[in-house]
């Protein structure tokens, strides 16, 4: 198994955005110390570090569990997704600009020779939590926004 492994992410929240690329290194079999950047299309670019446990299921698979940091230029929350749609009046958004994000995810790897894949759902709570403002409307809500649940998948090379 390669000590270093070149990610290419794709999900919805995750610590690299939409789309993203990581550098895993791992000074051992159970620990991977990871850093990436991303773009979210409508928020800008986002960057973060996290350390990974590894623990292993089978030959090749493993359960993971990371927890880390990471930054966004720009988070719009969204309390009540439903509720925003079928508003009578226009619902003001909280907006951290930038904002830090505490990141915890329980994921899988599967690793075979250069091969590298992953699933990783998780949760991330704003950490700047009072350094929002909000836009024109009624209600805006930052303690609800100031969480979300992620998931993200990645296919990497190891070398």
């Amino acid at each position: 198994m390669g000590r270093v492994t070149l990610y290419a992410h794709l999900g919805f929240g995750t610590p690299y955005g939409v789309l993203g690329v990581s550098l895993d290194v791992a000074p051992a079999p159970w620990l991977v110390l990871e850093a990436g950047l991303g773009v979210n299309p409508d928020q800008g670019a986002e960057a973060g570090v996290a350390p990974r446990f590894r623990l292993e299921l089978f030959e090749h698979g493993y359960l993971t569990l990371g927890s880390g940091v990471s930054w966004a230029h720009r988070y719009v929350g969204h309390a009540d997704p439903v509720g925003e749609l079928i508003a009578e009046h226009r619902v003001a958004l909280p907006t951290w600009s930038p904002a830090y994000f505490w990141n915890t995810e329980l994921g899988f790897e599967l690793r075979r020779r250069h091969f590298a894949f992953r699933l990783y759902p998780g949760y991330a709570k704003v950490i700047n939590a009072s350094s929002y403002t909000c836009s024109e409307g009624q209600g805006c809500d930052p303690h609800g926004a100031a969480g979300l649940f992620y998931f993200g998948t990645a296919l990497g090379y190891a070398f």
